[in-house]
């Protein structure tokens, strides 16, 4: 009897890989082995399936297929399950599988402000459909680069300080005479570079007669953005730098709530440079800097007046 019980659990695992594998052979799933723990559970089922603990074994060779095989697929993972096991009049056990989808629902997940969600090996089309969620009015801002998503849920005082650079650029630009085309956070991305990037704000300068009007972007045919503001007061984010690199932003400015950084892009890689290219002749990291601290004790119209004196004095 031993031997049949056996055979039937070996046939009963097959049969569900068998099913696994149909329901994903156009997948291509990425199959990892835990050889160790799969055989405790496939042993301690067996041992469990001859004393008739059809829960236990239930269980355990639930287990098995959980330690032998994780599918990677877009949005979607499948879990084996032995849901039946029971005596057939030949008091032969018989083994039922079954085959669910699992949905990553964006919902499930809660990012406190301040903080900061890095999710691994995500698919670019996981990637997209999570966008299709934040796009129902999600605050946070993501980036993801070569299978890593990061989901960042920004503090006021990342907003306010946002809101400030912000200004000061337009202010700035409108000084100079210079047209722009500001994309806010709008989503940036290219899936031949497995890269996209929410900035906190962005501006076309130098392309803005090739943006004017339009009312979206596709990277492949427009160019990126000429500068991107990024606010990063909470954290150092690798992954949103590299998406920006990835996706060619010439001119990156990143301020960590003490200090303005400006970074170029310099054969595929940034660089810290003290002068903007966009702005020349300015020392612009340590003006902005300045006037962002000024707008906490004297206020944002104030701010903005003085800022806008030193501009036109510095054009005369």
């Amino acid at each position: 009897m031993d031997w049949i019980v056996r055979a039937i659990a070996t046939l009963a695992i097959s049969a569900a890989i068998s099913g696994l594998m149909a329901a994903c052979s156009a997948q291509e799933p990425k199959i990892l082995i835990n050889q160790k723990m799969a055989e405790h559970f496939y042993n301690r089922g067996l041992e469990r399936l001859g004393r008739r603990d059809y829960q236990g074994a239930i269980a355990d060779f639930n287990e098995v297929i959980r330690q032998i095989f994780k599918v990677s697929n877009p949005g979607w993972q499948y879990l084996i399950k032995f849901d039946k096991i029971e005596p057939s009049t030949t008091s032969i056990t018989k083994m039922k599988t079954e085959i669910k989808p699992v949905v990553f629902d964006l919902k499930q997940l809660i990012v406190p402000p301040g903080n900061t969600v890095q999710m691994e090996n995500v698919s670019w089309e996981m990637f997209e459909n999570i966008l299709q969620s934040m796009a129902e009015g999600y605050a946070a801002r993501i980036a993801y680069n070569n299978g890593i998503l990061e989901i960042k849920m920004p503090l006021p005082k990342h907003e306010r300080a946002k809101s400030i650079i912000s200004d000061l650029i337009k202010l700035l630009l409108e000084e100079l005479d210079i047209d722009c085309e500001c994309f806010a956070s709008s989503t940036f991305k290219r899936e031949d570079m497995q890269s996209g990037v929410e900035p906190d704000d962005c501006f076309y300068i130098e392309n803005e007669p090739v943006m004017r009007g339009k009312t979206e972007i596709d990277l492949t045919v427009d160019p990126p953005p000429d500068l991107a503001l990024e606010i990063d007061n909470t954290s150092d984010s690798r992954v949103r730098f590299n998406s920006y690199q990835a996706l060619g932003v010439p001119e990156l400015w990143r301020y960590d709530g003490r200090e303005l950084k400006i970074y170029l892009l310099q054969d595929k890689k940034y660089v810290e440079s003290n002068i903007s290219p966009n702005f020349p002749g300015l020392p612009i990291a340590e003006i902005i800097t300045q006037y962002v601290k000024q707008s906490q004790t004297a206020g944002r119209s104030p701010t903005m007046k003085a800022f806008r004196a030193w501009v036109r004095e510095q054009l005369q």
